[in-house]
């Protein structure tokens, strides 16, 4: 991993402490995640431009398919309330 994907030298990355070697790792797996998802967008533009001239209704590329990194996140739930509700079913 260090020295293929990383493109580290055997050097740099014996230098590095385990935690150093995980963020540099995770930095590169976030990083090709919004590579492949920037490609996914573009090839769902390129589909929306094809169609286009073929429809009576102007398609935006979120009418094709919405991606789940764009779908919206529920807001997080008040921890207070959730283990209120739980008391009140156990009585």
């Amino acid at each position: 991993m260090g020295l293929g994907q990383l493109g580290l030298t055997p050097s740099a990355l014996y230098g590095l402490t385990f935690d150093e070697f995980n963020n540099a790792l995770t930095g590169m797996y976030e990083l090709m995640e919004q590579r492949e998802q920037r490609e996914w967008e573009r090839t769902r533009w390129m589909a929306t431009m094809l169609l286009n001239p073929h429809t009576k209704k102007r398609l935006s590329p979120t009418d094709l398919i919405e991606f789940p990194w764009e779908k919206k996140s529920k807001p997080a739930a008040d921890g207070m309330a959730i283990l209120r509700q739980i008391a009140r079913k156990n009585g």
